[in-house]
């Protein structure tokens, strides 16, 4: 090779990294343009530290902390974190600053910072200049935040163009780097028009994730920078993930994070037992409905055989099985409970394996691919916690044994929802009647379970047979039950499935941890390809005004 090709190779390899280099450079940064942090609603009791180590963990060594430094009280009035002559509508909450040494702190972890405010009756421009005067000098400020839901003034929760345009000249006063965040849990009515440096913010809550991220995503449609709150009790589950939020919305730019950053609040999941085709199932229809209103998550116990039998009776809950798996699994978990209900305890490892794999068959065959699985009668073995993992399957409700797993989630911590009163033999069956227990009963229940050990997720047991006798009285019941455990605000409620997300961290991942999608292959192929034929082009141009020269 001559020293003129060397250098036209080198020259092409050269281009072809930098266009590589770039392509890559531009779609990662996208991909990851997206702060995580959490809520701090006025809380300045808990130490900072705590707050700095949460912020780190949601948002990585940028984190976000939406700090309310403003917040309404019951009589309406709007209290700061420090010393002030009170007015109408502002009163001081301490003697000293307590804010000050948060945002010192925060400045020194590198961490971001949103000043938000409750306004309430009081005028929102001078909150906004009270509190820059006292902390804008702070590196951590970004931006200050108006939660509509509290705001009193001119038009209640909503907020116009010349508002937006009042609060931002304000704010920008102090830093043209800051930014107005406007928070609220409706549609884009009740928020000004986009412009630049404004931060939309959706705090949605108590309703399923699928239901929050459309009304998220449409929301999204009429703005540039939006983010969105997560973590509330209410909501199921109560947490949304990232990649969750970004596939409904990727130009998503903050994920905040609210009650589930301290929460020390025991789980209840609700399992129903014997679910199965041509059997009560007219109770599971009432009972998907009674759970689907309350919007209370469930795990079905189904009993795989016959779901792939088109010879059986009935026949309609394969398919709403299947309809909830794909439309509704917000609340509805369909776990296996074996295949024809049958002991593997004591059975080989061959038969159990088998047993199972006939299960999760007859399942697939409707589209449905289980994580958890529930041996009938609570019987099994190390064995069968063997055939489980060679089988793929997640999570393992082990009610009657102690059993261990290193490759299995195993929960053992349960009460039952009913009480049994009496057994009678009725055609060679024998058949029980049972009674729902109080709430208080179960509440007093859960609390022994999660005083045992440390527990934290309780699964609350009950049988479609338990609503067989007296349905229509049983489910009133039912639904007085669900809706006082909700309000107790004691427990979040999922299911097995989705605690086993939650088990991870959820913090915004690196740009090494962002997998790169087709769409981004493709147009990385298109650039690189581009730029490999435009360099040999040139060269090729160059060659032939070489040739035509040396020949003149």
């Amino acid at each position: 090779m001559n020293m003129n090709k060397r250098v036209e190779f080198s020259l092409f390899i050269l281009l072809l990294m930098i266009a590589v280099s770039a392509v890559h450079e531009a779609y990662y940064t996208f991909q990851v343009d997206c702060s995580g942090g959490v809520w701090n609603n006025f809380d300045f009791s808990r130490p900072v530290e705590d707050w700095s180590e949460a912020a780190h963990k949601f948002g990585g060594k940028n984190g976000v902390i939406d700090l309310v430094v403003a917040q309404i009280d019951i009589n309406g009035l709007v209290m700061l974190p420090f010393p002030l002559k009170n007015t109408s509508y502002l009163c001081s909450s301490s003697k000293t600053d307590l804010a000050e040494p948060y945002l010192s702190k925060f400045d020194l972890e590198g961490l971001k910072v949103i000043l938000s405010i409750q306004p309430s009756r009081a005028d929102v421009t001078q909150i906004v200049r009270i509190l820059l005067s006292r902390y804008g000098q702070h590196d951590s400020i970004i931006g200050v935040n108006i939660d509509l839901e509290w705001k009193e003034s001119g038009r209640p929760s909503y907020a116009s163009n010349e508002e937006r345009d009042t609060w931002l000249n304000e704010i920008r006063s102090y830093s043209p780097s800051f930014k107005l965040f406007l928070t609220y849990y409706r549609d884009y009515t009740h928020f000004p028009q986009d412009a630049t440096d404004l931060v939309i913010l959706f705090d949605g809550e108590d309703d399923t994730q699928a239901n929050l991220l459309n009304r998220y995503k449409e929301l999204a449609k009429h703005y540039s920078s939006i983010g969105i709150y997560t973590g509330y009790s209410s909501s199921v589950p109560p947490v949304a993930s990232y990649e969750r939020i970004m596939a409904a919305v990727p130009n998503t730019r903050y994920i905040i994070h609210t009650e589930d950053v301290f929460c020390n609040q025991p789980i209840l999941m609700f399992y129903l037992d014997d679910v199965q085709a041509d059997w009560l199932e007219s109770v599971s229809v009432d009972l998907i409905n009674l759970h689907m209103e309350e919007k209370m998550p469930m795990i079905f116990g189904v009993i795989p055989n016959n779901l792939d039998n088109p010879n059986v009776g009935g026949g309609y809950l394969p398919n709403l099985l299947k309809r909830m798996n794909e439309n509704e699994s917000d609340l509805f978990e369909i776990g296996q409970h074996g295949y024809a209900h049958a002991d593997l305890k004591g059975k080989s490892y061959e038969e159990q394996k088998e047993i199972i794999q006939k299960g999760l068959v007859a399942l697939t065959s409707i589209g449905i691919k289980p994580v958890t699985f529930i041996p009938p009668f609570g019987s099994a073995d190390v064995t069968t916690i063997k055939a489980a993992e060679d089988l793929d399957l997640k999570i393992f409700l082990d009610l009657y044994e102690d059993l261990h797993s290193d490759k299995l989630l195993i929960m053992n911590s349960w009460v039952s929802l009913t009480v049994e009163n009496e057994r009678t033999a009725r055609y060679n069956f024998v058949y029980r009647t049972t009674t729902l227990k109080q709430p208080q009963q179960i509440i007093a229940g859960v609390d022994q379970e999660t005083s045992k050990k440390g527990n934290t997720v309780v699964i609350v047991v009950y049988y479609i047979h338990d609503l067989e006798i007296d349905t229509k009285n049983k489910l009133v019941e039912l639904s007085k039950t669900l809706k006082i455990l909700k309000n107790s605000r004691k427990y979040r409620f999922m299911t097995a499935r989705q605690y086993r997300e939650t088990l991870r961290e959820e913090t915004i991942p690196t740009q090494s941890e962002v997998t790169p999608t087709w769409s981004a292959h493709w147009i990385l192929y298109l650039l690189v390809g581009a730029s490999a034929t435009t360099t040999l082009g040139l060269l090729a141009s160059r060659r032939l005004r070489r040739t035509k020269s040396a020949r003149s």
